[in-house]
């Protein structure tokens, strides 16, 4: 349904001072900082999980040379969703306003926009606990069990769940120095990454900024200081206990895939002549393989 000057007779009147659309600043886009972003060759993408060789074995003298081989592991295929918007105004609407309003709406399309890349971008650590979004391996991206290809399982999450904490930091250090790959071998996967809910901006600067050890009377030395981990506050996480340590962004296997960046189009109608404003995405975020990632839903 258009925008007619019935449905916005306000803006036709003379005794306004001002129109006022809206309130504050928009915030720069958040998903880049933590994950990385390309185009899409196809629709859907197909990925395969294929595992390294293990351990060398013993060699006894005189006998043959132990046989190893990869694995062939799980398969994902993210597909682009696609996601558009129209504004549309009749002609004299658009004509008659007196405050530029209906022109502006252009400009909140973009705003829309750019938050439903937000909310996509965001869905691997919204569902990260959930066994309805999962990786290579069919489990959810933060677990307790993550079976790897050469056996055995590996955790990514504590069995207990510890809120935001020293403690909790810690022990997710620790399972990181533990990484191995699919076949056992260690795995160097350096933390160096934070993502918290806004609610817990000031513990973490606290945890993470003070000098001495935070939280207590002690002069002990903040051990934490010297991981140096950069804290990004995301206000697009839907559970504010939810809380996560990450590797480096090139050694992150998550991605926010381009089908279709936006394609913004205005045409007139020649029926009516009301002015049509139209917006267009496709997109989708996915993650493979979980080495990259430390979870938990706090407490």
């Amino acid at each position: 349904m258009p925008a007619t000057r019935g449905n916005f007779s306000a803006l036709l009147k003379t005794n306004w001072q001002g129109v006022l659309v809206d309130v504050g600043q928009e915030r720069p886009l958040e998903y880049p900082t933590w994950l990385n972003v390309r185009n899409m060759d196809t629709n859907p993408e197909n990925f395969l999980q294929v595992s390294g060789l293990g351990s060398m074995q013993q060699k006894p003298e005189g006998t043959q040379f132990p046989n190893d081989q990869p694995i062939i592991g799980g398969s994902i295929s993210p597909e682009a969703v696609p996601y558009g918007m129209l504004f549309e105004v009749t002609f004299e609407m658009y004509d008659d306003d007196l405050y530029q309003i209906m022109s502006d709406m252009w400009r909140q399309e973009g705003r829309s926009c750019r938050d439903r890349q937000e909310q996509v971008a965001i869905a691997p650590l919204n569902n990260a606990f959930s066994a309805s979004f999962v990786g290579y391996d069919g489990v959810a991206l933060c677990s307790t069990s993550h079976p790897q290809l050469g056996g055995g399982v590996v955790a990514n999450r504590g069995a207990t769940d510890f809120a935001f904490s020293v403690t909790g930091l810690q022990n997710a250090n620790f399972r990181f120095e533990a990484r191995t790959n699919q076949r056992g071998l260690k795995a160097l996967m350096r933390p160096t990454r934070i993502i918290i809910d806004p609610s817990n901006k000031y513990l973490a600067r606290e945890i993470l900024g003070s000098s001495g050890k935070p939280q207590t009377a002690e002069n002990d030395t903040n051990a934490m200081l010297q991981d140096e981990y950069q804290v990004i506050v995301s206000h697009y996480l839907t559970t504010p206990t939810n809380w996560f340590m990450l590797a480096a962004q090139a050694q992150s296997d998550v991605y926010l895939l381009w089908r279709n960046r936006p394609m913004p189009e205005h045409f007139d109608d020649p029926f009516t002549k009301n002015g049509d404003f139209s917006l267009y995405q496709r997109l989708t975020a996915y993650f493979g393989d979980f080495i990259w990632i430390d979870g938990s839903v706090g407490a």
